[in-house]
């Protein structure tokens, strides 16, 4: 649901449009299709690549736009689609990225921003289903933070299932992390327990698991 406003890495053959109606529009068509088929849409990049000049496989994009172009351009989209009266229109995921957009949160990358994911996303556009991060090994996140503490930032910002770790020794190691940060307090078993019954209900309204 990228807006396509640079031919940036992420962008080319990845949007549906230049503007934000006909990312509406073409975006929608598809999302009906795939989710009254039975299947669950995921879209992303929250909140937006639009303006990403960089790749972030390989550094963390920063996007100077203003607050104003932002919740026109970048996150009409989403908010599009997640007020809508249709059920096909509702994502039922979401995909968070590393970015950096300063005029919002100069500090810290939307996917681990509780700004962009809590603030914007769950209170103001109103969401409430099931957010996965972006890869968390991928180096605008791995050159400040491992995984495990990427995972503990990404579930404190308001992201319920964590992407990124490759094979059994790093999923042990981001389990431990999470582990620690529960016994630590960095990490609260309610914030657990709120993804946790997000992904139980996504699952059960898509038949995955009875009801």
């Amino acid at each position: 649901m990228d807006v396509q406003l640079v031919d940036g890495p992420d962008q080319y053959l990845r949007t549906w449009g230049y503007t934000p109606q006909s990312v509406i529009k073409l975006g929608r068509a598809y999302q009906r299709a795939v989710q009254g088929d039975g299947e669950i849409a995921c879209v992303k990049h929250f909140p937006g690549l639009v303006g990403a000049p960089t790749d972030a496989h390989f550094n963390l994009p920063v996007i100077n736009r203003t607050a104003a172009q932002i919740n026109s351009v970048e996150l009409a989209p989403y908010r599009n689609f997640i007020q809508s009266k249709n059920k096909l229109d509702n994502p039922g995921m979401i995909m968070s990225t590393d970015l950096l957009m300063p005029a919002i949160d100069p500090t810290m990358p939307a996917e681990l921003s509780h700004t962009f994911m809590t603030d914007i996303l769950r209170t103001q556009l109103g969401y409430d289903g099931v957010v996965i991060t972006d890869a968390l090994w991928m180096t605008g996140i791995a050159q400040k933070w491992n995984l495990a503490q990427a995972g503990v930032l990404a579930l404190n910002a308001g992201n319920d299932m964590l992407l990124g770790a490759i094979g059994p020794y790093q999923m042990t190691y981001m389990i431990n992390g999470l582990k620690a940060a529960l016994q630590d307090g960095t990490l609260s078993m309610a914030r657990v327990n709120q993804a946790v019954t997000r992904i139980i209900t996504l699952k059960m309204q898509y038949h995955i698991i009875p009801a």
